[in-house]
């Protein structure tokens, strides 16, 4: 290899690849490697296929790898898949196998009430051992730099600390980054179909165990494994650094800080390998988006009515809604809500509008919802 530094971001969900975002880790893992791309950088991206990415038109597959997981050996094969803005310095690589669309086909989340976590740690538990297996597959092309995001990918971390068939990888600088530290994808160490026992039969247990969520111990915390076992922790910003060093306290002052993990958190913030690095997004054509900016604004011929405001808005937010509902076969009832909604407001502007670029979850808006001093909620002030 030669001397250019070769990183390899591991990640859940992918933004360049169409279908393959759901939230925010897509944005980063679309717009970082062309940014490491201009600085000299060669960038390798892997994400699983759910069944569906690996189809994209002009995706060539590469190689199979026989991984033995859960007792079993699973043939997973490896594709190299094209995107809308191809970069020779960028390499967008899809792992496929049946196990990572047992949700469904193009699932990339899925959650189980009665046993959280199960199916979709199972999936990013083959994930990441399939990651590992590509690395010793490749020893001449070895990366500089591995860059792990959120608990999916840690197990990668976890199996090269105790697990002797990985032991190598350790020589490989990593980064783990959070994105989400309420969401940890906690499973037991020994028991069922979806332990780390069960599926990394030949891993050292008790090394493993320094992984041990804090609340149950007898349970596996990917989260946490990434949080202590890799080279440098960085996080989406730098306040969220600081919070998550911090005791959660939700149901106070709607605070979510360390999520039970803050003391470790602590311990890695006092090494010097915490990194608070605010999240960015690669516009194109930024002087086309300024001239739009201007135009819809009425800067330049004057002030537009408000009225003419308000409508494009909620057209704009019509086309965007009928976009994300053309996706599925079925329409979800949360769109048929905002779409009646939107209708409603077609004559009624209002004075104040407060817009979010996120999900509505209730980790991201129970602080809006906390009571001031007033007796008023946020929102209500």
């Amino acid at each position: 290899m030669s001397l250019q530094q070769h990183i390899v971001l591991v990640a859940a969900e992918n933004g360049a690849l169409t279908g393959g975002k759901v939230g925010g880790v897509g944005d980063v893992i679309e717009h970082l490697p062309p940014a490491l791309a201009r600085v000299g950088c060669q960038v390798t991206v892997i994400t699983p296929s759910y069944g569906t990415l690996h189809r994209a038109p002009g995706a060539q597959q590469r190689t199979t790898l026989d991984v033995d997981f859960a007792g079993d050996i699973k043939r997973v094969k490896l594709f190299q898949v094209p995107t809308e803005l191809p970069n020779k310095s960028i390499r967008h690589w899809v792992l496929h196998h049946s196990e990572f669309s047992s949700a469904g086909q193009g699932v990339i989340y899925s959650s189980h009430d009665d046993d959280p976590f199960a199916s979709d740690a199972r999936k990013f538990a083959l994930f990441s051992q399939a990651t590992a297996e590509l690395l010793l597959d490749d020893p001449e092309n070895q990366p500089t730099a591995l860059h792990l995001h959120d608990w999916h990918t840690a197990f990668l971390l976890l199996l090269r600390a105790a697990a002797p068939r990985y032991a190598v990888l350790r020589d490989i600088h990593c980064v783990y980054s959070i994105h989400n530290l309420a969401l940890q994808g906690v499973r037991p160490f020994t028991e069922g179909q979806a332990s780390l026992q069960h599926w990394f039969p030949d891993m050292d247990m008790q090394a493993a165990t320094v992984a041990a969520d804090p609340r149950w111990p007898q349970c596996v915390n990917p989260m946490l494994a990434g949080v202590l076992l890799a080279d440098q922790v960085h996080t989406v910003s730098p306040r969220y650094a600081t919070e998550i060093t911090q005791p959660s306290d939700p149901e106070i002052r709607g605070f979510s800080g360390g999520e039970g993990l803050h003391k470790a958190l602590q311990q890695v913030q006092a090494k010097g390998r915490l990194h608070g690095i605010l999240n960015g997004c690669d516009y194109p054509n930024p002087s086309q988006r300024a001239e739009r900016a201007r135009n819809l604004s009425g800067s330049k011929h004057g002030a537009i009515p408000e009225i003419r405001q308000w409508r494009d808005f909620i057209d704009a937010c019509h086309r965007e809604l009928a976009r994300w509902a053309a996706q599925k076969p079925v329409l979800r009832s949360s769109h048929f809500v905002a779409a009646q909604r939107l209708h409603d407001l077609v004559d009624k502007p209002i004075a104040r509008l407060l817009t979010s670029v996120t999900r509505v979850t209730d980790q991201k808006i129970k602080l809006l919802l906390q009571t001031a001093s007033n007796g008023r909620s946020a929102l209500e002030n």
